[in-house]
């Protein structure tokens, strides 16, 4: 049993688990209860409903080192603590405040690599949607005055960084046409070319994001994220933020990475066929090498409107501010826009004939 100390009468407050190890405090006790060491000064326990140890068997230090969240989670009028296997440790006929907490000695294939900080705050991410909302000649005029954002939430999200190298080799065909004319034939020249590209291109840190329940486009819309700015992880810098885990590994995800490295490699290599009036890829061989990973948190800011029965997110990169989201579309304005536009290309088509007509009439 737990007591608290009530005008020097011990009312009894709660319950210990069994065969829980428990360090009391030094100093004698003339009326057998003793106070818990480590533990909030005013709880108690008899000396008759424990049995003397001479050490305890490990000293839990998992705690040690450990940041606090923003806000606490505030219990009822009863408060049951319990262990890693589910075992009651402690329980108490009260409610707490208790604070929200991540642990620094993350087991080592949880921990992140690195972390690149927040640089903008709760506030710019406000400032960045209403200015989102500007100059949207679609939206619904009410919708700036109607929704409300729902929820505000900087969040380290997941990502992971692949680095490789691609050995690329490309074969087109490509022509180059040349006309001209004189007094009697057009002319028509058309040669014909095969063209050999290979080189080496290195990729690093091309960021998939580890987590299911954020949206890929989304994140891929935030994108880049400056990871020079990165710092060693550090469980201090995630203070005030929530900090999710991933729940895909690596290695499922990582064709997304190097579908993402292809395709860049094959705009890169097109992009160096210039000057023809056609080109056409014969054949492409793509080999990726030296491949490493590194688990990273990059900071975003998720935002949650609702708009008549709506919800829309919003994100918002927390390190360069880039803003991203879907808006709804006000469909009255968008039926007048396609109108309008429709009755302008029928009135310039209409001028341009009646020019036509007039000039050969």
């Amino acid at each position: 049993k737990i007591y608290i100390k009530d005008n020097d009468e011990y009312k009894e407050t709660g319950l210990i688990g069994k065969n829980i190890e428990l360090s009391l405090n030094n100093e004698n006790s003339n009326d057998g209860y003793f106070n818990i060491a480590y533990f909030d000064s005013k709880y108690y326990i008899f000396y008759e409903d424990v049995n003397k140890i001479d050490e305890l068997s490990e000293i839990d230090d998992r705690y040690k080192n450990y940041i606090v969240f923003n806000n606490n989670i505030v219990t009822k009028d009863n408060t049951s603590f319990y262990d890693e296997d589910d075992n009651l440790v402690y329980m108490f006929n009260e409610g707490f405040s208790l604070p929200i907490i991540i642990k620094d000695n993350l087991v080592n294939d949880l921990k992140p690599d690195i972390v690149v900080p927040f640089k903008f705050d709760k506030k710019s991410a406000k400032e960045a949607f209403y200015k989102h909302l500007e100059n949207k000649m679609l939206l619904p005029k009410v919708f700036k005055d109607e929704n409300h954002i729902d929820e505000i939430k900087g969040v380290y999200v997941p990502f992971w960084l692949y680095e490789a190298d691609a050995d690329a080799k490309f074969r087109y065909r490509a022509t180059r046409i040349r006309t001209w004319s004189d007094s009697n034939y057009d002319y028509t020249d058309t040669s014909y070319y095969a063209l050999i590209r290979e080189g080496n291109i290195g990729y690093e840190k091309v960021p998939v994001d580890g987590s299911s329940k954020i949206d890929d486009e989304l994140m891929q819309s935030i994108e880049p994220f400056d990871i020079s700015q990165a710092i060693d992880f550090d469980s201090a810098v995630l203070s005030g933020f929530m900090a999710n885990r991933y729940d895909q590994d690596a290695d499922s995800l990582a064709n997304i990475a190097n579908e993402r490295i292809k395709q860049t490699t094959v705009n890169a290599f097109n992009a160096t066929v210039m000057g023809y009036n056609s080109v056409i890829c014969e054949h492409s061989s793509i080999r990726l090498n030296n491949g490493k990973v590194i688990y990273a948190l990059l900071p975003v800011w998720i935002l949650s409107t609702s708009w008549k029965d709506e919800n829309y997110i919003f994100a918002m990169n927390g390190q360069t501010g880039k803003f991203v989201g879907n808006l709804p579309c006000d469909n009255g304005v968008y039926f007048k826009h396609l109108l309008l536009r429709f009755v302008s290309i029928f009135v310039i088509l209409l001028v341009l004939s009646l020019v036509v007509y007039k000039v050969w009439g």
